[in-house]
């Protein structure tokens, strides 16, 4: 069982079984490590040259190695919204995205991955 930790309140906010064994998992938040204060998360979009405010947190599985995976999410992460979604979508892989709003997007092919519990 994997549990997502909910980046707004203490305690999970999704629980999910992968259907397959061998598969990679990545998970990239804004909301662990800041300089300064939570305004300043250290997720930064290297051409706004500011820290990120649209995901809290990307999750992805995949059987590509998580090193992929966690590189894959931090790029994703500082992306403005619609382009990462055009980016994750053309990836092998399944998302979790929890937006800063604290609404959860599941990618399409969640359901080929893993299965929610």
């Amino acid at each position: 069982l994997v549990n997502i930790q909910d980046p707004f309140n203490e305690g999970s906010i999704s629980s999910f079984r992968i259907k397959n064994g061998d598969m990679g998992i990545s998970t990239s938040g804004n909301y662990r490590r800041y300089v300064k204060d939570k305004e300043h998360n250290h997720l930064i979009n290297p051409k706004l040259k500011s820290a990120q405010k649209t995901f809290a947190s990307i999750t992805l599985l995949s059987p590509l190695p998580s090193a992929y995976l966690d590189a894959y999410a931090t790029a994703a992460s500082v992306m403005p919204y619609k382009e990462a979604i055009r980016f994750l979508d053309a990836l092998d892989l399944a998302y979790l995205l929890i937006l800063n709003d604290k609404s959860l997007l599941y990618s399409s092919n969640f359901s080929d991955y893993a299965t929610l519990e």
